[in-house]
């Protein structure tokens, strides 16, 4: 199986990663590794379920 997250993209996940209390529930918050910008879809993930969508139609 491919890598999709070099171990230089985990290591950026694991420094930013962070708790927040949603609605009295502890969750915890991994941004994605090579964005500051809150609430962007990462391009990797976006990739795969693009290929899932187009094999499903």
């Amino acid at each position: 199986m491919e890598r999709k997250y070099t171990l230089d993209l985990l290591n950026m996940i694991h420094e930013k990663e962070r708790y927040e209390v949603i609605e009295d529930v502890n969750v915890l918050v991994k941004p994605i590794p090579d964005c500051d910008e809150s609430g962007c879809l990462d391009p990797r993930y976006y990739q795969d379920n693009k290929k899932m969508i187009t094999m499903l139609k």
